[in-house]
């Protein structure tokens, strides 16, 4: 089938009627990038368009929410590219929901993020809030650091310094110091390697990932006096009380509109060809 007559009944199952069919079709594929696509079999796109065909169908109607669920699966990194910033593109007309696994696109992407574990929200907040949020209830920030050789030895001396917890290696060869909070030792740091006739190549204080962030709040979860009211805003607790009876009603009021949408359709494709035939 062709993009563009799929898109077209995409159009028709949302219900836009076949005055505003048109002008929906054009503005659905100048935002997706597809105008040159339009007249392409769907089968013979790569993966990469077949996603955006996927997006078309799902803002042909324009709504308020979009949801979305591992829109950059299999994609290769030029792909992966150009979708996430499509996806950033629609974020700035409507809400955009996206589920995925990958953390990483989470903090290139969203603007907020909801750490959800065994279908339970344990979590929410702008991607740095939650950085900030895990930060607070750990012993101290990090620093990461790379010396020239004698990486061990090193290690051994960044242990003396005062205001340092506790320092590792890691795979990379760098050192990762936790530090008192609050208390830049950086310099001491230096100053006390320097001392030892180390040569500092790096120092810099480490930003989390927000892999450790959502490792951090599942492992937490598991705790006995873990509340999560810390960690989620009252607004969003209240309505997940009545949330369950709320998609009841949606889905109800959804297949009855679907319904009527196919009805409509119907009649009016009949028109259409009485039309004709007259």
């Amino acid at each position: 089938m062709l993009f563009l007559h799929r898109l077209k009944f995409a159009a028709k199952l949302k219900g836009i009627s076949r005055k505003h069919i048109k002008s929906a079709l054009e503005n659905t594929i100048e935002i997706t990038g597809l105008t040159k696509y339009k007249d392409r079999i769907i089968g013979h796109l790569s993966k990469g368009y077949k996603q955006r065909t996927g997006i078309a169908q799902a803002i042909i109607h324009d709504p308020e929410v979009l949801i979305l669920d591992e829109p950059t699966s299999g994609l290769d990194p030029n792909q992966l590219i150009e979708v996430r910033s499509l996806i950033k593109s629609l974020g700035g007309t409507r809400t955009v929901i996206l589920s995925t696994h990958i953390l990483s696109e989470v903090e290139d992407t969203c603007e907020r993020a909801l750490i959800i574990d065994n279908g339970e929200l344990i979590a929410e907040d702008t991607i740095e809030g939650l950085k900030t949020a895990m930060d607070r209830e750990i012993l101290g920030g990090n620093i990461e650091l790379k010396v020239a050789g004698k990486v061990e030895d090193a290690l051994i001396r960044v242990r003396e310094v005062q205001g340092v917890i506790q320092a590792e290696t890691d795979n990379f060869g760098s050192i990762i110091i936790e530090c008192e909070r609050g208390n830049d030792i950086r310099a001491s740091i230096v100053k006390h390697l320097v001392q030892g006739d180390f040569e500092v190549l790096e120092i810099r204080a480490k930003e989390r990932s927000l892999e450790e962030v959502f490792i951090y709040f599942t492992d937490k979860k598991k705790s006995e006096d873990f509340d999560k009211s810390k960690y989620i805003k009252d607004e969003i607790i209240s309505k997940d009380s009545n949330k369950e009876d709320e998609n009841k009603n949606s889905d109800n009021e959804e297949n009855k509109e679907l319904n009527e949408n196919l009805d409509k359709n119907s009649n009016e494709e009949l028109n259409d060809k009485k039309e004709e035939n007259n």
